[in-house]
């Protein structure tokens, strides 16, 4: 008789209906390493489980974005878990976002920016944004430079309307901004709509304006003159 062991079943916790370039990666990357490994890959975004009845049971693990919420359901199981999100209460893998910040802060500097804002978007994590904010303040302090700025911008473009007035909020403010100005900008969407909106204003992108992204996809990133 064999001794093998059914292969271990592992939910995979990614929203694949966002088809977000990040979440597809990711799903990629535990996909390879499951297969490797001789796992049985579920996926499962939501653990909502089999048949919606959330019995995490069914599991010899998960991982993926899990939130607050369904790692209350993961603790609760005792089924091991790995999220990829900040501010959950379970073991991690996450990119480096403060480092990532100091390396933004380092090239706009270089690229001599020394007035310099970090642009946020209303879809962010309150406080992963406060922890990049703060790692970004503290490497553009150390490289001699004036405190950057820190502005919000809505990112719901849902509705035409709604997009209207947020780039019409995006044009008057980088018409108040002394030149040149660097711009640590944390969602892609923000990126693009001010690189455009400076072009037909007149600015040059990136002598007069600086833009560096936290988060961006290839093809959303691609350069425009």
């Amino acid at each position: 008789m064999s001794d093998s062991h059914p292969p271990k079943r592992i939910a995979i916790a990614i929203e694949l209906h966002w088809n977000l370039p990040w979440h597809l990666d990711c799903y990629q990357g535990i996909m390879d390493y499951g297969q490797e490994h001789g796992w049985d890959c579920i996926t499962d975004p939501y653990l909502s489980g089999a048949t919606g009845d959330h019995d995490l049971s069914i599991y010899d693990g998960v991982v993926g974005r899990i939130d607050a919420s369904m790692a209350e359901r993961v603790v609760s199981a005792d089924c091991p878990a790995v999220t990829l999100l900040y501010g959950v209460d379970l073991h991690s893998v996450r990119s480096d976002a403060q480092g990532c910040a100091h390396y933004a802060a380092e090239h706009l500097v270089s690229c001599g920016y020394r007035q310099q804002v970090y642009l946020a978007d209303t879809d962010s994590m309150p406080t992963v944004t406060q922890a990049i904010f703060k790692a970004y303040s503290q490497a553009v302090a150390g490289l001699g430079c004036p405190a950057p700025l820190k502005v919000v911008f809505d990112s719901e473009h849902n509705r035409e309307d709604k997009s209207i007035a947020i780039r019409q909020a995006m044009t008057q403010w980088i018409l108040e901004q002394d030149k040149p100005v660097g711009l640590y900008i944390m969602d892609m969407t923000t990126a693009r709509y001010l690189a455009q909106i400076c072009l037909r204003l007149g600015f040059r992108v990136p002598e007069d304006v600086g833009i560096v992204v936290h988060t961006a996809d290839k093809l959303t990133a691609t350069s425009i003159t």
